[in-house]
């Protein structure tokens, strides 16, 4: 499968693979916040007192299982919302398997879509993205 048929079918099944760009960009803010409690729990700079009271109310460890959960789920929220969105598409694989394509081609495809719906920005296609910070008026 060319990159120029994935393309199409992204654009294709737009909805379904916005889905999966939010799932990550959710995901992604999640584990980031999870991170920055563990930051902010950090002894470093202390003073004795305050290091005592943090071991004492474990909130450190609290924090790790926070980021280990979130992470964990994100794992799982992004995997099952991909493949929803290729599951959708259904057709495509299955005619470009018919005409001759190999099951390594189509997986790489699907990886190529995959890797498309997650690293494209949010502001790309959307008209309503202008009022996001970042994206500008467009014109």
């Amino acid at each position: 499968m060319t990159p120029g048929l994935a393309r199409a079918a992204l654009r294709a099944h737009r909805p379904a693979f916005a889905g999966a760009a939010v799932a990550a960009l959710f995901a992604s803010t999640v584990v980031s916040a999870a991170t920055s409690v563990l930051v902010a729990t950090s002894t470093d700079g202390l003073p004795a007192r305050a290091r005592a009271q943090l071991a004492e109310s474990e909130v450190g460890g609290m924090a790790a299982v926070l980021l280990i959960g979130s992470i964990y789920m994100s794992i799982f929220v992004i995997a099952s919302t991909m493949g929803t969105a290729v599951a959708q598409q259904y057709r495509e694989p299955a005619m470009v398997r018919a005409i001759g394509a190999r099951p390594r081609q189509v997986r790489r495809a699907v990886a190529g879509q995959a890797l498309a719906a997650r690293s494209r920005p949010p502001c790309s296609d959307a008209s309503w993205a202008a009022s996001w910070p970042g994206c500008g008026a467009r014109a």
